[in-house]
Order: C-alpha cells, then sequence, then structure tokens
C-alpha cells in the first residue's frame, strides 16, 4: 500500500464533514401560524343509529320523489344519523350507469323529471 493514498475511512470521514456543507440551504419555516379559538363541542344527538333503503321492495321508495320524503322523515323521527341506499340490485342501477343496466334509472327519471 502506498503511503501517500488515503485509505477508505479517511475518505468517508472527509465526505460525512463535507456534505452539509454541499446540500443546499433549506428556506426558513414561516412563523407558526396563531391557533384558532377552539370551537364549541358539538352536541352529540346519541349513539350513531343507521337504516337501509331498498332499492327494490314493497315500498319502493326510490321510484317516487313524494315517498323519499316521507323516508327522511321517518329517518328524523325515528333518530336516524345514517342512512344506507341501495342502488344497485341484481345488475341493475337507480343512478346513470354504463357498466349496469340503469333501466331504473331512466324510467324514474322519464316519469319525474
Amino acid at each position: 500500500m502506498c503511503a501517500n493514498r488515503p485509505t477508505a475511512p479517511i475518505l468517508l470521514a472527509c465526505a460525512l464533514l463535507l456534505a452539509p456543507a454541499c446540500r443546499p440551504s433549506e428556506p426558513e419555516a414561516p412563523p407558526p401560524a396563531e391557533a384558532p379559538e377552539p370551537e364549541q363541542p358539538v352536541q352529540a344527538l346519541g349513539p350513531p343509529r343507521g337504516m337501509w333503503v331498498l332499492c327494490e321492495g314493497s315500498r319502493r321508495v326510490l321510484d317516487d320523489p313524494p315517498r323519499v320524503d316521507a323516508m327522511l322523515e321517518d329517518a328524523r323521527r325515528l333518530g336516524v344519523t345514517d342512512l344506507f341506499i341501495q342502488v344497485h340490485r341484481r345488475g341493475r342501477a337507480w343512478f346513470d350507469s354504463t357498466q349496469a343496466d340503469s333501466s331504473p334509472y331512466r324510467a324514474i327519471r322519464e316519469k319525474t323529471g
């Protein structure tokens, strides 16, 4: 080994010492914004309560806007917090779709506008 040739540990130490000087300086962080006033807590209405709404069945709620209004009133009266509305069943869609048969959606749209 040549006496004038630096060894790997010395090169590594030099690289580690010079690395911070070679990095571009990071922009200063903006001063922290003042914390907003805490909002008043929302009064809980009770535990969550869900209701499943079928797209087909004896009531056929989604077929007629007045039935939708009645269903929403029932949900309010029962204290429902979450509605789970079925909009797809047996390959049929109650929304505009190119992936499923959207004839129920089109029929309701033609009937109710």
